[in-house]
């Protein structure tokens, strides 16, 4: 849902997708591997090498998803601009607080998927960063149009009401 190109699925599936992914998978850090719900959940990273080994993608928090994650819900939003507000109050941790506390400047490699989602693995991800300024971009130029940047951000919109008429 989240990249460019022609659609895999419907706007519908897309729309049930993004609702499915904040509510089981979306925290304040970045979006979670494994449902807490899920009997194999882990909720924190922690322990000796292959207790950790085995946490690493049974719940853990992934920063770098949140790019994939805002781009997906924008595409598919009716009103990008308000889900873009809620999505910028959401992670308003990993920006506000997270990138000044931890690794000064970075982004921590995962999160506990329990709060209070303490940071662990490398202290510095590079896809992490580059993933959050991609959300950043994808958010601003939901929350400010600008008459170029409307081309962008719209795109898949504005095909798709083309294609539908």
């Amino acid at each position: 849902v989240s990249l460019e190109g022609p659609a895999l699925v419907s706007d519908e599936q897309a729309r049930s997708l993004v609702a499915q992914v904040r509510e089981h998978l979306v925290t304040p850090f970045g979006l979670r591997t494994l449902a807490p719900e899920s009997a194999a959940y882990c909720p924190h990273y922690a322990g000796p090498q292959e207790e950790r080994d085995g946490a690493y993608h049974q719940g853990t928090v992934w920063p770098w998803l949140v790019g994939h994650f805002v781009a997906a819900a924008l595409k598919s939003a009716a009103e990008p601009s308000v889900v873009a507000a809620e999505l910028s109050q959401t992670f308003a941790p990993l920006i506000d607080k997270h990138l000044s506390e931890y690794g000064v400047g970075s982004i921590a490699e995962i999160f506990d998927g329990s709060a209070p989602h303490s940071p662990n693995g490398c202290i510095a991800q590079a896809w992490s960063v580059g993933e959050l300024i991609r959300a950043h971009v994808w958010l601003s130029r939901s929350l400010h149009p600008h008459p170029q940047n409307q081309s962008q951000s719209h795109r898949n919109q504005q095909g798709a009401t083309a294609e539908a008429g």
